[in-house]
């Protein structure tokens, strides 16, 4: 999959902060960890499943992504949610021609991203932009990063032409672990092309440096020279007043994700052989593991003493007996969590009932050649 520099996921960025592309000109992108590669497997789970109707369950053990697996658990906590709420998606805006993964650019070569799904109404009319989020952390639909790939169909040749009558268009958020439905919200077609004049006032100020909450991911941030600033600020702090401990806090909170990304960057300079004046790279610590075989041995000189009995996990327990069968039998009980200080924010959605519909004859296979 084809990245570039300015795409959905950095867009926020951006907008917000344009400084962040100049700063990271030499700096190479931190290499994706487990949930990234999680999320492009089940990405490509998805469009095979879309383009060719594969069953998920043919391709569990053999589908792989980076270190990743398909496995048999993916299917119900990711993979059919998603699927159905697609379908729902299609049904309910009418959708005529369907394109899966379409690489859309407003800038060839520099501006530009996939689109997980795109469709087409029949009346020609809505244009249905949806994004699979495979994480946890709520993603609002009302967000500049599926506008920015609508605006991007809307302009790039490729796509340019079907898009011509558009009036209407549907962002969609598919993600299993906050909604069984698809959350949307809409843009008339001004909203969505007021974006690339936005994008153009952003990117007339190339050292604007402004850091967020889109710093998580920045390349530049442990070099970013407002970051440190912040840093330097946060030890000379003195809270005593509820106004002063809040600002505080937010400041906290921030710095907590540059401080890994300062660690994370070091330790992968210093692993490819670089120097880190001050630091050296030594080998860390490690418990004792049972080598391959050692079941076997064990359980030939020990008997039933090499194993231990304890109870199978909620979520196991609940597939082999069935959704709703625990609280039934009042097996589980959910306490209250311990309260936890969170940003003040609306994360408010509407979700609308919609009915599932076939996917059948949808998949324009045009652009995915």
């Amino acid at each position: 999959m084809k990245h570039l520099k300015i795409g959905g996921s950095t867009i926020h960025r951006t907008l917000a902060c344009p400084g962040w592309l100049k700063l990271s000109e030499n700096i190479p992108n931190p290499k994706s960890g487990f949930a990234a590669d999680l999320g492009n497997l089940l990405h490509d789970a998805m469009e095979e499943h879309l383009k060719h109707d594969t069953p998920f369950k043919d391709m569990v053990g053999k589908l792989t992504f980076a270190d990743q697996v398909l496995e048999e658990e993916h299917i119900p906590e990711h993979l059919n949610p998603m699927a159905v709420a697609v379908n729902e998606l299609l049904d309910e805006h009418d959708i005529d021609r369907l394109l899966l993964e379409p690489f859309v650019q407003l800038v060839e070569d520099e501006q530009g991203g996939s689109i997980d799904v795109m469709g087409i109404s029949y009346d020609c009319k809505t244009l249905l932009i949806a994004d699979y989020k495979t994480g946890s952390r709520w993603v609002n639909p009302n967000s500049k990063q599926l506008r920015f790939y609508a605006l991007c169909a809307l302009k790039d040749p490729k796509t340019k032409p079907m898009l011509t009558n558009i009036e209407t268009v549907v962002c969609a958020i598919i993600q299993p672990a906050q909604s069984d439905k698809a959350v949307q919200t809409s843009y008339t077609l001004s909203e969505v092309l007021a974006l690339e004049t936005e994008l153009n006032d952003a990117l007339a100020h190339p050292d604007k440096i402004k850091p967020g909450w889109y710093c998580l991911y920045c390349p530049a941030a442990p070099v970013c020279p407002k970051r440190l600033a912040q840093a330097r600020s946060a030890l000379m702090l003195t809270p005593e007043t509820a106004a002063e401990i809040a600002e505080a806090l937010t400041l906290a909170n921030e710095l907590e994700s540059w401080i890994k990304q300062v660690k994370d960057q070091a330790y992968g300079i210093a692993n490819d052989g670089g120097i880190l004046p001050g630091y050296k790279l030594v080998e860390g610590r490690s418990v004792r593991k049972w080598k391959k075989g050692a079941q076997e041995v064990l359980t030939s000189r020990l008997g039933e003493q090499a194993f231990e009995q304890k109870i199978i996990g909620i979520t196991k327990a609940e597939k082999l007996l069935g959704k709703g069968a625990l609280e039934e039998l009042g097996l589980t009980e959910k306490p209250e969590g311990k309260p936890t200080l969170v940003p003040e924010e609306s994360t408010g959605v509407e979700v609308l009932k919609i009915v599932p519909d076939s996917l059948k004859n949808l998949v324009d296979k045009s652009l995915n050649k």
